[in-house]
């Protein structure tokens, strides 16, 4: 304010009239000179740009932050040169200034007033601001309950309940959005290696029959400092090779301990109470990223005496729970720079559209799609705030498109397999079951007695062909599931006969599904 003081009286700061006074030349620094030598005194914008002498007395570098305390306090002192125009360029009632509310700082909003309250009514008002924009999204009721405390308290811990009545309940037919889509670059990696187990009951590898089993054994006797005389031959019955498979999850440190799957290699007839030895798994880049050792726990039984054989499940794999510790962390970026990526487990644009939808209903505008199967959306920088971004978008409720009518055939089961958006034309089939026997009846020829010819066998060969009456079946047409079951069900045809039936009616057109065959 120097250079204002420089010219202009103290009643002018004070707000009275300061009346006409005659230019100097350091008078068009903030007004407009006319032609004729005049000075406008009110711009018709509202915007005095001060000059750069007033950084020195009031308006600092962190002015923009204490500009409310002195708006309050001395108005009169700040109408000296702004106008209302020039307070609404930045204060319009909803919009707040980007240098201080940058980013999609309403999802956020929340944690900084939990934080720092003081900060936030510096410039808000929580009983008129905070509460006039939770009542109008229906976070915060009209009227308060008896013994509760007094709306506006947005604190954590309260006994009232700020949220409207039914708010928690999911969206009928919705799922979250975790069980349909994941976060790009969220992901695990597959491990592998090879190893031994040890200390089973007579039920290892032959060793005759698996050279591999030898030689990793007396290689690891080499690296423990144990050396065997060449050409010796060993007989080991309580080892089997094995391989072992890993998972390694996103975001594991060193330190943290997996599960492992052990699979034997060789001929071994069971792996249950064996012991795994110090086994190192890579990753596809050849790296080591876990050690594996520990107890196998297998889930089966068998036995076996006077050539009759009992077996129990599957003795030739198991598991150690925790069995592996992870030694080396992939990096897992969630996102690159400001955006993350929902990918979505299958591409579908409706589904894709929905998701949108729903975040943007809780992040305005951070959301888009970018084809059928992935959603990029605008996350804060901090990594903290974006975990808890990504925390409350995996639980959102999303409605999935209904999908395509489809019809999976399993034809080496015979099952068969329709969702709700099958639906079947008026049709006629007529099925009948054609059976071929072909059977082969062995007949001994004997010579007579004292003749001196042979005994003979000859095979004496039948073919039967059987072919069951069958029906003309009217198929009445259907738009929904029960009436496409009841339909095929009036056929009479088993799991079998059905796939067949179910490819002509594809290729006569009468099925509106799609046909898949597995």
């Amino acid at each position: 304010m120097a250079l204002c003081l420089g010219c202009h009286s103290d009643g002018l700061r004070r707000g009275e009239s300061a009346g006409r006074r005659a230019p100097t030349a350091r008078c068009p620094a903030c007004h407009i000179q006319q032609g004729d030598g005049t000075l406008e005194t009110r711009l018709p914008s509202g915007v005095l740009v001060p000059s750069g002498e007033l950084r020195g007395d009031d308006h600092s570098l962190t002015f923009s932050r204490q500009h409310r305390q002195v708006a309050l306090s001395e108005p009169s002192y700040c109408a000296n040169c702004h106008t209302q125009p020039w307070c609404q360029r930045c204060h319009n009632g909803v919009v707040k200034p980007l240098d201080i509310h940058g980013g999609d700082y309403i999802s956020r909003h929340g944690q900084d007033a939990r934080r720092n309250q003081p900060d936030c009514g510096s410039c808000h008002r929580r009983q008129t601001f905070c509460l006039g924009c939770h009542e109008r999204l229906g976070v915060v009721s009209h009227s308060s309950l008896p013994g509760s405390p007094p709306i506006g308290s947005f604190f954590p811990g309260s006994s009232r309940r700020f949220h409207p009545e039914g708010w928690a309940s999911p969206i009928a037919g919705a799922e979250r959005l975790k069980d349909l889509a994941s976060i790009g670059g969220v992901r695990q990696n597959q491990l592998i290696g090879y190893g031994l187990v040890v200390g089973l009951d007579g039920s290892g590898d032959q060793t005759t029959q698996t050279p591999f089993t030898v030689q990793s054994i007396i290689n690891m006797l080499g690296n423990l400092g144990i050396t065997l005389p060449p050409g010796q031959s060993l007989q080991l019955r309580n080892v089997a090779a094995v391989m072992v498979t890993a998972n390694l999850p996103p975001f594991a440190r060193p330190g943290q301990q997996i599960d492992v799957t052990v699979s034997s290699m060789g001929n071994a007839r069971s792996l249950k109470g064996g012991t795994l030895v110090m086994t190192p798994l890579k990753g596809a880049d050849g790296q080591i990223y876990a050690m594996a050792q520990g107890n196998l726990a297998v889930s089966g039984a068998g036995g076996s005496a006077g050539g009759t054989k009992v077996t129990v499940n599957h003795l030739s794999a198991g598991r150690i729970p925790g069995g592996a510790t992870v030694e080396r962390a992939i990096p897992t970026p969630v996102g690159q720079g400001g955006a993350v990526f929902v990918e979505l487990d299958d591409a579908d644009f409706g589904t894709a559209q929905n998701v949108v939808d729903a975040i943007n209903r809780i992040a305005p505008g951070s959301a888009q799609a970018v084809d059928g199967r992935q959603i990029q959306v605008r996350a804060p920088d901090d990594p903290n705030l974006r975990v808890a971004f990504l925390g409350r978008l995996e639980n959102l409720d999303v409605t999935p498109a209904v999908q395509a009518a489809k019809v999976i055939v399993n034809s080496r089961t015979g099952s068969v397999v329709m969702n709700q958006k099958v639906a079947l034309q008026n049709c006629a089939v007529a099925h009948g079951s054609l059976t071929v026997t072909v059977s082969n009846d062995p007949q001994v020829s004997q010579p007579g007695p004292l003749s001196g010819g042979q005994t003979v066998v000859t095979n004496k060969g039948a073919v039967d062909v059987k072919q069951e009456g069958g029906t003309l079946f009217n198929v009445k047409g259907g738009t929904n599931l029960a009436d496409v079951v009841k339909a095929l069900n009036a056929v009479g045809a088993n799991p079998l006969e059905l796939i067949s039936i179910l490819q002509a009616m594809k290729a006569s057109g009468a099925l509106r599904a799609e046909l898949e065959v597995i």
